[in-house]
């Protein structure tokens, strides 16, 4: 005999989120994506502190990315929701209201633009 201990192996528990926090709601326009971060998440020294998302209605918008940051891709006007979902175990599920909104429309006719130039700068502004 060797005179060595065997001491039994130990595996700790992984430390789960508790919560975690996202916008109340995201507005957002047709052409311009938009970008969503996890703002924090409790505790913060959690074991894996990302989480998933996904959007109700993929015909008004896709997302994309992961962990902590997403990126929206609006597709069509409408109201949605994202569902976020931790990683970990702890199932935590939050929900977002999306807002996708039609782009401003451009006048057609040139006599409804008006063109100011001034010194340093150029507004231009529909009558």
């Amino acid at each position: 005999i060797s005179g060595r201990k065997y001491l039994p192996t130990f595996k700790t528990q992984p430390r789960l989120v508790s919560d975690f926090t996202v916008d109340s709601e995201v507005h957002t326009m047709l052409g311009e994506n938009k970008v969503v971060f996890v703002n924090s998440t409790e505790p913060a020294d959690a074991t894996n502190n990302l989480v998933t998302a996904s959007v109700a209605d993929e015909s008004i918008a896709t997302i994309s990315g992961g962990g902590n940051a997403f990126n929206i891709k609006p597709l069509k006007a409408g109201k949605t929701t994202i569902t976020y979902k931790t990683q970990d175990g702890s199932n935590i599920v939050k929900e977002q209201t999306l807002i996708v909104e039609e782009a401003p429309k451009l006048p057609n006719d040139p006599l409804e633009v008006h063109v100011d130039a001034g010194t340093n700068s150029i507004k231009v502004s529909a009558m």
